[in-house]
């Protein structure tokens, strides 16, 4: 799974650039490591801040982390 550190200061907005018709929600990496993932940094040159979320994502882990997940920007569509 790909994700995006969070970083003071950043508006969250930013991380959505390109992705129209996304949402972005947020965990901490102890919650992501409860659920038995490890977070790797993966910087790309267009966003230094992504990193990867390693670990088997069975129904059940996909399911907390679905439960403990906490919307930052919810999807909306730019419908004319």
């Amino acid at each position: 799974m790909s994700v995006v550190i969070a970083r003071e200061g950043r508006d969250p907005f930013e991380v959505l650039v390109g992705h129209d018709g996304f949402g972005l929600v947020e965990f901490t990496i102890a919650e992501l490591e409860a659920a038995g993932q490890d977070v790797v940094r993966d910087p790309l040159t267009e966003e230094l801040d992504h990193a990867l979320v390693v670990g088997s994502k069975t129904l059940a882990t996909r399911r907390h982390l679905a439960k403990t997940c906490r919307w930052v920007v919810r999807p909306f569509s730019q419908q004319a």
